[in-house]
């Protein structure tokens, strides 16, 4: 960066993603809704140049970093952090906006920058997750110490929080002991009346009787897919469509081989997020099967519980804090013990398997779905950034 005083900014907010955000809804909603308030927006992701004109379509303008074929995290985080040291010149901020813990320390170092030329840049954190707590970190404890370590170094520069449950922010006020506004924002979809289809059934060729059951999402350890391909494979008339990737896949899918589950189970890979509701509608029951390996599961509300509202299809979900509160009040679907015992999600499929009781659960989902949108927050989006 230049040595002359940064008098004018030519951004409003610059968002930061250690990730591809057309396959993350939280990071494109709320970009999105922020330009559309009339804020000048960047973007700092992995993306291409190609992608630059369906950003700018949102009304953001997008700075694609190539993604590294490296398989280290920490390798392609450093290659990451290099490569945007290097937008410095090109982005001057009011706010950098971190979306993960991977682009804290690089939203930070930008706002120092600014900062130093005279700029009164803020800096805020999206802790999407208990990051000290990760659930595919369990065990790993000298990953997970170097994860909590970076988090502290840089959080004492962050001006403001952001959380997907009032749980996180409660947790990560004792944890941080940092006197700073926080914000929760839970991760709702964008609402839309989804037509119920038949594309899964087709798909895979499935007579009518069978009742399809999907599990959307980052394919993790923690999730409960060992346990519902158990399950699923105890059951008739039953088949599973996992919708995703992740470090995980591979495992599952020997998983499913080593089992003999390959003819109930379809894995579909990762699809766009646009078309993701879509595709949902057309299964019968949405997984939610977190299991509280570690406090950042235990406290989870996950986007694919709103996502099966959103879609109008029954849940089945773990009975853990969170997702209790909200499949209990609003009646969407059942729970099963936190301990993931297959014959109990047997027992539970068993009960969505009845028409009426499924019937019920979709009816309640379509009629909450609005105040689960991810509109019911626009305003308190819109007002993040003064």
């Amino acid at each position: 960066m230049s040595n002359t005083i940064i008098n004018s900014y030519n951004f409003d907010v610059c968002f930061i993603a250690f990730n591809e955000p057309l396959v993350d809804a939280r990071t494109i909603n709320i970009a999105k809704l922020v330009a559309r308030k009339g804020s000048k927006v960047a973007l700092i992701a992995y993306g291409k140049d190609e992608d630059i004109r369906h950003y700018r379509s949102y009304g953001i303008d997008f700075f694609p970093i190539e993604k590294s074929t490296q398989s280290k995290v920490y390798v392609r985080w450093s290659l990451f952090k290099i490569e945007a040291a290097k937008l410095n010149d090109k982005i001057n901020a009011k706010y950098y906006y971190a979306c993960d813990l991977y682009s804290l320390p690089v939203a930070a170092d930008m706002k120092k920058a600014m900062r130093l030329m005279g700029a009164k840049s803020k800096l805020y954190y999206d802790s999407r997750e208990i990051y000290s707590e990760l659930g595919p970190l369990s065990g790993h404890y000298f990953k997970q110490a170097v994860i909590s370590k970076i988090e502290k170094m840089y959080v004492p520069a962050v001006d403001r929080m952001i959380t997907s449950g009032e749980m996180d922010s409660e947790y990560l006020k004792k944890y941080f002991k940092h006197e700073v506004p926080y914000l929760e924002i839970l991760n709702l979809p964008p609402f839309q009346k989804v037509p119920r289809t038949e594309l899964l059934r087709n798909k895979a060729k499935l007579e009518d009787d069978v009742l399809i059951l999907v599990y959307q999402g980052m394919i993790l350890k923690g999730r409960g897919l060992k346990e519902s391909i158990d399950a699923v494979n105890k059951m008739e008339k039953v088949h599973l469509f996992i919708i995703g990737t992740g470090e995980y896949y591979q495992e599952i899918a020997n998983y499913t081989i080593q089992e003999g589950a390959s003819k109930k189970v379809t894995f579909t890979g990762r699809v766009p997020y646009a078309r993701l509701l879509e595709i949902t509608a057309s299964a019968d029951v949405g997984l939610c099967l977190f299991e509280p390996v570690s406090l950042s599961y235990e406290y989870a509300l996950p986007n694919k519980l709103f996502e099966y509202i959103m879609a109008g299809i029954a849940t089945l979900a773990t009975d853990l804090p969170q997702i209790r509160k909200i499949v209990n009040k609003e009646r969407i679907g059942l729970l099963v013990n936190h301990d993931l015992n297959v014959d109990d999600i047997v027992e539970k499929i068993e009960e969505m398997r009845n028409l009426e009781n499924r019937k019920t659960f979709i009816e309640q989902a379509l009629l909450v779905s609005k105040e689960y949108s991810y509109e019911s927050q626009t305003e308190k989006i819109m007002n993040i950034f003064p």
